[in-house]
């Protein structure tokens, strides 16, 4: 079972999934269903351009965009988007950044947060990601509500923690309409590209 089939295997092949250009700023949409051809088209595209997926499903395909926060229909987990230090100009936005996966990695130990099941390397950082069992299904709004209010709980506790025990400065990245990019495409903001790979 590859990436994209593993992480959004308990959606049962519904609701939508965005795959996102950073270049050209448009959005295609694939059925749950039809994740090989979005898989095929991130691999097409990430050859020569930064390519994205929405990390959670859409209940509806909206008519223009790549969707909202409030359309998420499923999520496979907790995603966090831990950037590291880069000497290279324009990288981040913050420069007060882990070095690399072991600082992460003792930081998370220390403040005793659960270890993420699977990180990623995003070519210019880490993708920590504290997949749900099955995935969770937001069944309506009240759910929809209950659930990104935890994920922002969640995502402020280990922004807060980073910033008082090792002064690191990581972005806000709760939004449940986030995008990430697909193990298996590359990272363009650097020549040559950096291979987007699962690390663990």
């Amino acid at each position: 079972m590859d990436y994209l089939e593993r992480i959004y295997s308990g959606s049962d092949g519904e609701g939508f999934l965005s795959v996102w250009c950073k270049q050209t700023k448009e959005a295609q949409w694939f059925a749950a269903g039809d994740l090989l051809n979005a898989k095929i088209k991130m691999c097409d595209v990430g050859k020569l351009a930064d390519i994205y997926h929405g990390w959670c499903l859409m209940k509806a395909q909206p008519a223009v965009g790549r969707g909202k926060s409030q359309d998420a229909w499923f999520s496979p987990g907790i995603m966090f988007d831990a950037d590291l230090f880069s000497s290279e100009p324009n990288i981040h936005s913050q420069s007060c950044l882990p070095n690399n996966l072991g600082e992460v990695m003792d930081w998370l130990v220390e403040a005793n947060f659960p270890v993420p099941t699977q990180i990623r390397s995003s070519g210019n950082g880490l993708y920590l990601d504290w997949l749900h069992e099955g995935g969770k299904i937001l069944q309506n709004e009240e759910q929809w509500r209950e659930y990104s209010a935890a994920v922002k709980v969640f995502h402020l506790a280990l922004r807060t923690s980073a910033l008082d025990r090792r002064g690191w400065k990581f972005d806000a990245t709760h939004d449940l309409a986030r995008v990430t990019r697909m193990p298996g495409t590359f990272n363009h903001k650097t020549n040559p590209p950096k291979l987007v790979e699962v690390l663990s």
